[in-house]
């Protein structure tokens, strides 16, 4: 799996937040995190209908000796442009659960504290992005208070930095079943 750090833009209205932000925590932190393949999951909601969700499950630790403030990010992008936030779907949590056999956080019960030298593990859930697409990019952000202001034509920019993984997924835009386990691209 090809892994780097990318860099998100964050609009001019978030600079002075970012900014406390950074004056608010004092030292810059960085936190670990591993992420597991991507893979698809049936979801059976209550009301009897089976739809397909995106699933990455994931695991993030402090290796500081401080407390830091974790608010996970996850979002999609794939080879069309087209993005994709995680979304907040309890069906499709207590399935990847179920299926995985183990207890997962939702992305939006890991928002909180993060303890010198805790793990957490959850997972983050997306609607079906486009099937047509074999390729995309998963972000990953709040892992780190770091950023930098840009200044370009009179204009101030918040950068962040942000995990990135890349995917090759081939296969059918109809048949999604019959796809093979998604693949990290190599290069």
């Amino acid at each position: 799996m090809r892994r780097r750090v990318g860099l998100a833009l964050v609009g001019l209205a978030l600079v002075s937040a970012a900014v406390a932000v950074q004056a608010a925590q004092g030292r810059p932190w960085r936190l670990e995190c591993s992420v597991d393949r991507p893979w698809l999951l049936v979801v059976h909601d209550p009301v009897g209908t089976v739809r397909y969700a995106w699933v990455v499950t994931f695991r993030v630790k402090n290796p500081t000796k401080q407390s830091v403030f974790y608010m996970p990010q996850f979002t999609l992008v794939t080879e069309s442009g087209k993005v994709y936030r995680n979304v907040v779907d309890f069906a499709a949590e207590q399935a990847a659960e179920a299926r995985l056999g183990r207890k997962l956080a939702g992305v939006v019960e890991l928002i909180g504290e993060l303890k010198p030298g805790e793990t957490k593990e959850g997972v983050a859930v997306f609607p079906l992005p486009d099937p047509k697409s074999d390729h995309f990019q998963l972000y990953v952000g709040g892992l780190t208070n770091e950023y930098k202001v840009l200044q370009r034509d009179g204009r101030r920019t918040v950068v962040r930095k942000m995990l990135l993984y890349e995917y090759y997924r081939p296969g059918d835009a109809y048949d999604l079943y019959l796809d093979k386990t998604y693949e990290a691209v190599s290069y």
